[in-house]
């Protein structure tokens, strides 16, 4: 992390010398910082222009340029922006024609409470990574104005380069009326990170008024939540009864150097309560009973104790009791075969 220190310094310095800035993720947005000092907010007087270039090459008179600001004319425009109502489209015009610029001025609300920002909440940004292969899901919640938009960013602290990003997709259900949106990023190394490499993303909120920004610092181990472990099946002998499972084909090849751990809950017939087999190290668990109805595993990241649990995944009870009725029949038709061959005297 101390790799990224010094381009975030940069980042923060310009910013404090900068009180408004054109927004990099949207044309046509300038967004200014206000501050409360004494409890009066302060804000910035900006300027802003009509450029006329894409309406005609030829030079245009001043005064036929028309502002949509108490009656306005001239090339530019000074506002002094320190309230949400000075957030708006500012407009102009030519005479007797129609709108030929804009520029939409945001404020950006420094040193807020969390409660009162648009995502009111303190930790909105969430990133999960399935393996360590670089590609990793950040998920954040909406809010109800249709209005608001989100831009997202990711840095590779490696060597401080972008990490591409795929574009945000909304998710939004019945039964919430907030949605959700999730955004996956992609690095193009495979499986070969060191232990303390790490990323810094940024997620920029939009609404008609107001700017905010967040962000999150993540090393990979912090992050890491495998796939559920699949193929979920029991192997039942004479004398025992072995529950297996396989590595999520979504984890990474090199099992040496990323192992995983697993937590194995097994339902008997008849128990009201699972049996828990905590920190399995193998991808198979005997058991010296047969009544199993059905049992449920989720895995982690051997190595790193505060990296997340996979969700569960349970075997079907169904199965369970076909697969040990079919070993029963197997059983049974085996012994006949060894009676008939005592009978005739083989």
């Amino acid at each position: 992390m101390a790799q990224l220190l010094p381009a975030l310094l940069l980042l923060i310095c310009a910013d404090l010398l900068q009180a408004s800035k054109y927004f990099h993720l949207k044309e046509k947005t300038l967004i200014v910082d206000v501050h409360k000092q004494n409890g009066k907010r302060k804000g910035e007087t900006v300027t802003v222009e009509c450029n006329t270039s894409a309406y005609t090459d030829a030079a245009i008179d001043s005064k036929k340029i028309h502002w949509n600001k108490n009656g306005h004319k001239g090339n530019t425009l000074t506002v002094q922006v320190s309230e949400r109502p000075d957030s708006k489209n500012y407009t102009c015009k030519l005479e007797n024609s129609g709108i030929i610029d804009y520029t939409h001025i945001v404020i950006h609300e420094m040193h807020q409470p969390f409660f009162q920002k648009i995502l009111n909440v303190k930790n909105p940004i969430r990133c999960i990574m399935k393996n360590y292969n670089g590609h990793f899901t950040c998920s954040w919640n909406g809010t109800r104005d249709p209005n608001t938009e989100f831009f997202f960013e990711a840095l590779n602290n490696r060597n401080n380069t972008t990490v591409p990003c795929e574009s945000i997709k909304k998710h939004t259900t019945e039964e919430n009326v907030i949605p959700s949106y999730t955004v996956t990023c992609h690095d193009t190394q495979i499986c070969n990170y060191s232990e303390d490499h790490s990323f810094f993303v940024m997620l920029h909120v939009l609404d008609m008024t107001r700017y905010e920004e967040h962000h999150k610092f993540f090393t990979l181990q912090n992050i890491i939540k495998p796939d559920p472990p699949q193929n979920l099946h029991i192997n039942m002998t004479d004398n025992s009864l072995f529950l297996q499972w396989n590595y999520p084909k979504t984890w990474c090849n090199a099992r040496l150097f990323y192992p995983l751990i697993f937590n194995v809950k097994v339902e008997r017939k008849g128990s009201p309560k699972a049996e828990n087999h905590p920190n399995v190290h193998k991808e198979v668990l005997p058991v010296n009973y047969k009544d199993v109805t059905q049992f449920c595993v989720q895995a982690r990241d051997m190595f790193h104790v505060d990296s997340h649990w996979s969700n569960w995944s349970c075997s079907k009870k169904e199965e369970n009791t076909k697969t040990q009725k079919t070993d029963k029949d197997k059983k049974k038709k085996k012994n006949k075969k060894k009676g008939k061959k005592k009978q005739n005297g083989t």
